[in-house]
């Protein structure tokens, strides 16, 4: 019995892809703020498609209204966004808000409710990067588990996406920076 078991793990481990894809991308997510200034180039409905073909990273932040460790990871949030276009031309960062409820099947928050509570989260803040918004029908497909989350996906050579990293609670410019300069998968997370 220990040889088959060898035998399927050796199997899997020779011929399975590393890691697999995690979002079709089908989801399009309406932008809600264009930025302070209005950001050039920032589509309207975000979807995998809207991303640009030289962006090799795409980095989602997902965030809600009320949530304290949200407004705790502003700071890097807001410095990295600051930054990254230079320093880091082939990521693409994104954020998405939503509500606190969003991840609860039960949730019937609609788009203008969620939009309204994030444009007042958006001005209480001064946030200056785009945001989208998100209901909950938007976010089974990223299966959050609460707020805030960030996904860091990459581009393989076949422009298929794959999850990269993802946060559980806060990040930091430090680690959005670690997995801007993320080059080839050595491994999956």
């Amino acid at each position: 019995m220990k040889k088959i078991y060898l035998i399927l793990f050796i199997f899997v481990f020779l011929f399975c892809k590393e890691s697999v894809p995690l979002w079709s991308g089908k989801v399009k997510l309406p932008l809600i703020f264009k930025g302070d200034p209005p950001v050039s180039g920032t589509t309207e409905n975000f979807s995998m498609e809207s991303v640009a073909p030289n962006k090799t990273i795409l980095i989602i932040n997902f965030f809600a209204p009320g949530c304290p460790p949200c407004i705790d990871e502003l700071p890097d949030l807001k410095t990295y966004y600051l930054e990254y276009k230079q320093k880091f031309p082939h990521v693409e960062f994104i954020t998405v808000g939503s509500s606190l409820t969003s991840i609860d099947d039960s949730d019937t928050t609609d788009k203008e409710t969620v939009k309204k509570d994030v444009l007042n989260f958006i001005n209480e803040h001064n946030l200056s990067y785009p945001v989208y918004a998100a209901i909950t029908k938007d976010l089974k497909e990223f299966n959050i588990t609460g707020y805030p989350e960030t996904f860091v996906f990459y581009k393989d050579k076949e422009n298929k996406w794959y999850l990269r990293r993802k946060f559980i609670s806060s990040v930091t410019k430090k680690e959005l920076e670690e997995y801007s300069n993320f080059t080839e998968p050595s491994s999956i997370y």
